[in-house]
């Protein structure tokens, strides 16, 4: 998958995360099947069951799928927010490597947990030096060293991308996208930029879009 699609796909997930977080709520259980994604463009986070808010977590607290669980929590050790960022992480990985950084290899699950405590994963190939250097810090080993959801969404290669693939969406997703992929574009637009956004025959060096950058930029 295009680096800028994926992108785009980690900012809306940051978007959801940064509003939970906000509200001292974590998810706990960040992974694909509770990521909804409308015709390939807009991301919702799905299925809050085992949400807690951050009162409520008490160290020991051991909850979420294995393959997505988080150091501190594999170790049982207090769990923050953070927690979300790493299973986002993990996802963000699978999406780039279509496989995860930590799959079962027929091992129990107290084996999994130790590897995910003890192991470095493979770093990802075949993607930008940012975007590499952004997967490890979702991944690190240290709760600490994670950056949050909203400072994953204000850091200015993520907002390049995101802006790339607004303007280059053809580009970018090439015959994937549909007529419905431009209506959920063109939404993603309005709430991404307002209703002043950049159309689809803008270049690149044209005033709108700089306007759109530029406001985009300082609403972070």
């Amino acid at each position: 998958m295009n680096e800028s699609h994926i992108i785009w796909i980690l900012y809306q997930a940051c978007d959801a995360l940064a509003y939970t977080h906000k509200r001292q709520i974590c998810h706990l259980d960040i992974k694909p099947e509770n990521i909804l994604i409308k015709d390939k463009l807009m991301v919702k986070l799905a299925d809050f069951g085992i949400a807690k808010h951050f009162d409520d977590i008490y160290q020991g607290f051991r909850v979420g799928t294995y393959c997505y669980m988080s150091p501190e929590m594999c170790a049982a050790q207090p769990v923050t927010y953070k927690s979300d960022i790493w299973s986002l992480g993990v996802v963000i990985y699978e999406l780039c490597a279509l496989e995860k950084p930590f799959p079962f290899q027929n091992d129990t699950h107290w084996q999994l947990m130790l590897r995910i405590r003890n192991t470095a994963h493979e770093r990802l190939t075949g993607y930008s030096d940012e975007f590499i250097w952004l997967v490890d810090r979702m991944l690190s080993k240290s709760a600490e060293e994670r950056p949050s959801a909203e400072e994953i969404k204000a850091m200015p290669f993520v907002q390049q991308r995101l802006l790339y693939f607004l303007n280059n969406p053809i580009e970018v997703m090439g015959h994937h996208l549909t007529m419905k992929n431009m209506r959920s574009l063109g939404q993603a637009r309005r709430l991404i930029t307002g209703s002043d956004f950049v159309t689809l025959g803008d270049s690149p060096t044209e005033p709108s879009q700089k306007t759109t950058e530029e406001k985009l930029v300082n609403a972070y």
